[in-house]
């Protein structure tokens, strides 16, 4: 299937200091499960040409390194 970035949230670690709040980290943890797609969609949308081919089937897909979380949507 193929699913679209529509949102990112950069690693605190990586991110300005300025915009490390705790908020922040809270909603990094948060948002590294996939049913939080939705409201992570919401507060961190990015625009992306990106599109990614998972061997998988639902709404949304989760990925993650050690650069941010990074959601995608089924196309």
């Amino acid at each position: 299937m193929k699913y679209k970035l529509v949102a990112h949230l950069i690693s605190p670690e990586l991110q300005d200091k300025k915009v490390v709040t705790d908020e922040y980290i809270s909603d990094y943890e948060r948002f590294s499960d996939v049913r939080n797609g939705e409201s992570f969609l919401m507060k961190y949308p990015i625009e992306s040409n990106v599109v990614e081919e998972f061997d998988i089937d639902c709404d949304y897909v989760l990925d993650e390194d050690g650069d941010g979380i990074y959601l995608f949507q089924k196309m």
